[in-house]
């Protein structure tokens, strides 16, 4: 809310936003997804522009604004896209588990209900927290 785009990456509608480097070089695109079908390279052998151009990159980072349809009636969709992958049991073999409700759903909207206005506050002036 203080820099009007999230910087968290379950809050966002891409899941496009870093790389994950393991320690022989081999690249992934989220730390909860480090599997061999979703390895984009290795940076010993590939270029940054090859890795975020990479098809598996791509396409991983749209399934993240595939949630499910019960997501397009919620009120607080545009905080959470339908939270992360993996608690929606993404997997990138079955692309349509990109829309199944997250298993933390329920427990988002309690939060949003009992606390987004105080959030919203928050952010309206962040240096001066004493609400």
């Amino acid at each position: 809310m203080i820099y009007e785009k999230p910087t968290i990456c379950y809050m966002r509608n891409n899941c496009s936003h870093y790389l994950v480097v393991e320690h022989n070089g081999d690249v992934y695109p989220c730390d909860f997804f480090v599997s061999e079908d979703l390895k984009l390279g290795n940076i010993n052998e590939n270029s940054w522009e090859e890795l975020i151009n990479n098809k598996t990159y791509i396409d991983f980072g749209k399934a993240k604004s595939e949630y499910s349809f019960i997501c397009n009636s919620c009120k607080y969709l545009e905080y959470c896209y339908g939270d992360c992958l993996k608690n929606r049991g993404f997997n990138f073999k079955n692309p349509d588990s990109s829309r199944r409700l997250s298993i933390l759903c329920s427990g988002w909207k309690m939060f949003y209900k009992e606390k987004l206005n105080l959030l919203k506050e928050i952010s309206l002036n962040p240096y001066n927290i004493s609400v």
